[in-house]
């Protein structure tokens, strides 16, 4: 089982008092340290780089020296943090610099503001700068460019986008996010290896693995939401009703294109139409949960290493409702017909995305069971872009046109750079041809 954070710091806590003991006891008898203390010292300390790597906490042993080498002073960790990067290392670029992932629950930012997004967007608005705090409106303004845009600095953008994250089913259900600057290029293993036994003097049989680069390209994910002055000026909750509107509308996008992406245009290619996800094709409307026992199975074949609920199941409400509703099909019997030992296991996760070919009758769906760990979001988390229109015309999803200049409104402009790669694509199942 994985160490915790907490865990690694307690033991980096008790090996620099462990340290710090072995060297006063030595320095109270004015002697240098005996073979043993040596020892066991060069043992501690490779243990707390062991931790240090981990947590990435490259200042704590800067002023620590090797046992028995002069002077030394006990390893501290810098400014009581529990460390400078969260997340996972998940690989290294051409550059060999450590990628980092986070999964559910790993936030993007440690120390995040207490202004919120609306905040920002009613202060610049309304040119009411007096209405957050000052470091924040420099912060924010120190980032404006010619076009009336503001770049938002990491520690707002990264609260923006953990607050998006909450937003998406993908997310929920243990997606991994990948701070990215631009294209990144990233191996992923895409064949294992084969063993073999072999008799003695017998020649080993070859088996490489197969490796495919996985590429996350920043693209475009952007929403425009018109804002009248007087809904700024007299609404009391204005600001949290502005920050839930661009949330929920760049964090949707961003669940359907990891579910559905086309990879047309600037879309990315989803689970549902990656050629190399595991296919079960023409469903129909379910009876038993054997489909979905079959959608574990194919995932477990291709060699996946967790356990069956480290999966997720994500379908439509609709689907949910017809798997509620199966009985065991005995007649006269209404008794629920309960999930074979598999599926039980799984994580649920509903979401109104997957409704596929809404002209057929019945409607069709598409439903997902996968390792969403596998699924890696690759962001920009520091270009949350919000640009304050003044003039223009806007049309939304309705057709009804809003006009800034003669309706009184100020248009936002916001957006987002991302990408979607599946790590290991055959740790997904997609069951297709779904009927309600």
């Amino acid at each position: 089982m994985p160490i915790e954070t907490n865990d690694r710091l307690k033991r980096l806590i008790s090996i620099r008092d462990e340290l710090a003991a072995l060297q006063k006891t030595a320095q109270a008898e004015k002697r240098e340290m005996s073979a043993d203390e040596k020892q066991r010292a060069n043992a501690l300390f490779e243990e707390f780089k062991l931790h240090e790597q981990v947590l990435d906490i490259d200042a704590a042993v800067d002023s620590f020296s090797q046992p028995g080498t002069g002077r030394q002073t006990s390893p501290t960790i810098p400014g009581g943090k529990v460390a400078k990067h969260a997340g996972h290392i998940i690989g290294k670029d051409s550059h060999g610099n450590a990628i980092r992932g986070y999964r559910k629950g790993e936030p993007l930012v440690t120390e995040q503001s207490d202004t919120s997004l609306g905040e920002i967007v009613r202060a610049l608005v309304l040119n009411d700068p007096s209405s957050i705090p000052k470091d924040v409106m420099n912060a924010v303004t120190a980032g404006s460019d010619s076009g009336g845009g503001y770049l938002l600095e990491p520690t707002l953008s990264g609260r923006f986008i953990d607050l998006a994250r909450e937003a998406s089913v993908v997310m929920r259900a243990g997606a991994t996010v990948v701070p990215i600057d631009g294209d990144t290029h990233i191996a992923r293993l895409s064949g294992d290896p084969t063993g073999y036994w072999r008799r003695e003097t017998e020649s080993i049989t070859a088996s490489a693995p197969t490796f495919e680069r996985v590429t996350l390209r920043p693209k475009v994910l952007a929403c425009i939401v018109p804002l009248s002055i007087e809904f700024l000026e007299d609404t009391a909750n204005g600001a949290q009703l502005i920050e839930m509107a661009i949330r929920n509308a760049l964090g949707l996008k961003l669940d359907q294109a990891a579910l559905l992406g086309s990879g047309a245009g600037a879309e990315p290619v989803g689970i549902v139409n990656h050629a190399s996800v595991n296919s079960i094709a023409s469903v129909g409307t379910p009876t038993t949960y054997a489909n979905v026992s079959a959608a574990v199975g194919d995932i477990l074949q291709a060699n996946f290493d967790g356990d069956v609920s480290g999966l997720s199941w994500v379908a439509n409400p609709a689907q949910w409702e017809t798997y509620d509703n199966l009985v065991t099909g005995i007649t006269s019997d209404n008794t629920p017909l309960q999930p074979t030992p598999w599926v039980s296991q799984l994580q649920r996760y509903s979401t109104g995305s997957l409704a596929l070919n809404s002209g057929n009758s019945p409607v069709d769906y598409d439903m997902v069971v996968g390792d969403f760990s596998q699924c890696w979001v690759g962001m920009r988390t520091t270009g949350l872009k919000l640009e304050v229109l003044n003039s223009g015309t806007v049309t939304d999803g309705n057709s009804d046109s809003w006009n800034a200049n003669t309706q009184l409104m100020r248009h936002v402009r916001a957006y987002i750079r991302a990408d979607v790669a599946l790590a290991r694509p055959t740790w997904f199942t997609v069951l297709s041809g779904v009927t309600a």
